[in-house]
């Protein structure tokens, strides 16, 4: 079992390398750019080598990626990532979650320079309903931790978490407060400069989310400040 754990992994390091708008080669006419990329065993497809498989990468949202002789349905998630594919296999009962559901720590879903006024936490819960009509008893393959079982109690504590993490986020917002004021009121431990940074970008998800759904207020001062104030 370990051995194809360590192999699909392989797999979806491929899957992932390989962009959907890929220039080939050495693959030459079997490339459908954009739809469907076969990558035969050893040959190169931009700068990356299929050793050992058989990859059919997708271009859309409910194609169908053959890896090793199995189908794998694709589906997107979002809020972690602008576009983020996971990967299902009924015959096989596997999940290629990536960083979408994890098994210890929580997905980080930031607010990125890019998009200041996004909205990713919800983004991110509403693309948690995608994994609902899978099995429970699923074997989920993370891109962080084990292998895991339990994805519907899984899905069920991260809703939860978030649920809990804007609650604490609201009472915190009673006086205005920026951002990376509140940071040390939701995360209680030592931070360094990285953890700092995805810190602020998951307070201001929260804060967003809470703005977006009328429960906080934004407030932009002379200096450009943004303070955000329970509504």
């Amino acid at each position: 079992m370990l051995h194809h754990v360590r192999w699909l992994f392989l797999a979806l390091v491929v899957v992932i390398a390989v962009p959907s708008a890929l220039h080939a080669r050495s693959v030459g006419d079997r490339v459908q750019v954009g739809r469907s990329i076969v990558v035969e065993e050893n040959e190169v497809v931009g700068d990356v080598v299929c050793i050992g498989c058989s990859v059919h990468m997708m271009g859309t949202c409910g194609d169908i990626v053959t890896i090793g002789g199995r189908r794998w349905h694709a589906f997107t998630v979002l809020g972690h990532a602008p576009e983020h594919a996971c990967l299902f296999c009924p015959e096989a009962n596997v999940l290629i979650s990536g960083d979408q559901v994890l098994p210890k720590i929580t997905t980080n879903v930031s607010v990125w320079p890019d998009q200041p006024r996004g909205n990713p936490l919800r983004l991110y819960l509403d693309s948690l309903q995608r994994f609902r009509p899978l099995p429970g008893d699923t074997l989920v393959l993370p891109s962080h931790g084990l292998p895991f079982r339990g994805l519907h109690h899984r899905l069920d504590y991260l809703r939860q978490h978030h649920d809990e993490r804007l609650a604490e986020t609201v009472g915190a917002i009673v006086e205005p407060r920026t951002a990376s004021e509140l940071v040390p009121m939701l995360f209680r431990r030592q931070l360094d400069t990285h953890q700092l940074g995805f810190a602020i970008g998951e307070t201001l998800a929260h804060l967003h989310y809470l703005e977006a759904e009328g429960h906080a207020e934004r407030h932009v001062d002379a200096t450009g400040i943004h303070r955000f104030r329970k509504s």
